[in-house]
C-alpha cells in the first residue's frame, strides 16, 4: 500500500505549479454577453515569462490551449479542420473586468495545405501524461503558434459568424457552475496516465483508473484545485483520511480476480 501510495504522489508532482504572469488568477468563470453560455479557462502550466498552457471548457468538453503573453493578454490558436476554421482566443484584463473574446476565422486552402502539417503536442490528449515539455518540444510549440499568427497576418480572413464576448470573474468570487461542477476530466486523465507510468501492469492500470475515478466523483472542481495546489505533506494526509488507496488497491484486485474468471469461463 505504502508502495502505491508513492507511486501516486510521484504522479502528481506536476500539480505543484507557479504562476508569475501578470494575470494573478488561476481560473476564470466567464459568461457571454446577454445569453447563459459559460465557460470555464484554467491556467495550468507556465512555462516560461511568454508562454503558457490552460483548459478551456465550453460545455462541450475540454480542450488544452497553448497561450501567448503579451502585455495585459494571453492569446490561443484552437483549429477545427473538420469544419476549416481557425479559433483566435484572447483572455484580456481590462480595468474592473476580464473579457474572454473568441473570433472564428475560415481557412482557405492555402492556408490549410500550410497548417494540416503543423503537429502540437497537445492537440491529442488521449495518451498524455504530463504537462511539461521538453527544451525541443517547447521550441516546437512555439514555432507553431508563431507559424499561424503568420499565415493569419499574411492572407485575408474570412470572420463566421459574430464574435463571443465573455465576461469573466475578477477576485475570488465564484459562480453555481464553479462550485457544483466536476474536475476538468483532461486533469483527471493526466492524473491516471502519470499514476500508470508507460507499461502498467493490469493491478495497477485497474488501481491508477480507481484513483482517477474517485476524485472525479467525490471533488467538485473547487475541491479538486485545493488539493492539486496543496503541498506534498497535505495531498499525503487527504489521501490517507480518505483511505483512497486502500479501496483503490482491494477494488484493483477484485477486477483482475473477475477478468480472470471471464477468462477461464471463455476457455471452458
Amino acid at each position: 500500500m505504502k508502495k502505491f501510495l508513492g507511486i501516486i504522489l510521484l504522479g502528481l508532482l506536476w500539480c505543484n505549479i507557479g504562476f508569475a504572469f501578470n494575470l494573478e488568477q488561476k481560473n476564470y468563470n466567464c459568461l457571454e454577453n446577454d445569453t447563459s453560455l459559460k465557460n470555464e479557462i484554467k491556467i495550468i502550466k507556465e512555462y516560461n515569462s511568454k508562454y503558457l498552457l490552460t483548459s478551456e471548457n465550453s460545455g462541450y468538453g475540454e480542450a488544452l490551449s497553448f497561450m501567448k503573453i503579451s502585455k495585459d493578454s494571453l492569446t490561443s490558436y484552437t483549429m477545427e479542420l473538420k469544419w476549416d476554421v481557425v479559433h483566435v482566443s484572447t483572455l484580456k484584463s481590462l480595468k474592473g473586468k476580464t473579457e474572454f473574446i473568441v473570433y472564428t476565422y475560415r481557412l482557405s486552402k492555402d492556408q490549410l495545405d500550410q497548417i494540416k502539417p503543423l503537429k502540437s503536442k497537445f492537440s491529442n490528449t488521449s495518451n498524455m501524461t504530463t504537462f511539461e515539455l521538453t527544451e525541443k518540444e517547447l521550441k516546437n510549440e512555439v514555432s507553431i503558434y508563431n507559424k499561424i499568427t503568420e499565415i493569419l497576418s499574411l492572407s485575408k480572413k474570412e470572420v463566421v459568424g459574430d464574435p463571443l464576448i465573455y465576461i469573466c470573474n475578477n477576485g475570488n468570487e465564484k459562480t453555481s457552475k464553479s462550485n457544483n461542477s466536476k474536475p476538468p476530466i483532461e486533469l483527471i486523465n493526466v492524473m491516471k496516465q502519470g499514476c500508470m507510468g508507460d507499461n502498467p501492469y493490469e493491478k495497477r492500470k485497474n488501481f491508477c483508473i480507481c484513483y482517477g475515478d474517485w476524485f472525479y466523483k467525490n471533488l467538485n472542481n473547487d475541491e479538486f484545485d485545493k488539493f492539486i495546489y496543496s503541498s506534498k505533506e497535505d495531498k499525503i494526509k487527504f489521501v490517507e483520511r480518505n483511505n483512497i488507496v486502500k479501496t483503490c488497491d482491494a477494488l484493483s484486485i477484485f477486477d483482475l480476480e473477475k477478468q480472470k474468471g471471464g477468462i477461464i469461463k471463455k476457455l471452458n
